[in-house]
């Protein structure tokens, strides 16, 4: 799809599932430090995948991996204007940040909507009137 548009004249970047057909499998396997990043280029060397592993996920107190998938940005790491406990800069794929700027509005939907898949759970009157 990422060559398709691309072709039309059409950029991409957007999240990805690492088990998704044809996504590279040496990295969906690659493991990563705290702040590294992996970048695959396809034959052609227009697509880009990359892995990232944050720093620290202060929801669910675990590691955050997150992979992108883009036609717009090549393989540069940048400041992210913040730093960690120790004072050093964070640096972060262009890619990355671009998407974090342009996706806020979507993912704050999101979380709103998540709240109400409750009612679509049960066809039952009574349980959508006690919930």
């Amino acid at each position: 799809m990422a060559q398709f548009l691309l072709l039309n004249g059409t950029a991409l970047v957007g999240t990805v599932r690492p088990n998704r057909k044809n996504f590279p499998k040496t990295l969906a396997s690659t493991s990563l430090g705290k702040g590294e990043a992996e970048f695959f280029y396809a034959q052609n060397q227009e697509v880009i995948a990359v892995k990232y592993r944050a720093m620290k996920d202060k929801a669910q107190n675990k590691e955050k991996v997150v992979h992108v998938l883009s036609t717009a940005h090549s393989n540069k790491m940048e400041n992210a204007g913040k730093t960690d406990k120790d004072g050093n800069v964070i640096k972060k794929p262009t890619c990355i940040l671009k998407y974090n700027q342009s996706m806020g509005g979507v993912d704050l939907m999101d979380q709103k909507l998540n709240s109400l898949l409750v009612l679509r759970r049960s066809y039952k009157w009574y349980k959508k009137l006690f919930l």
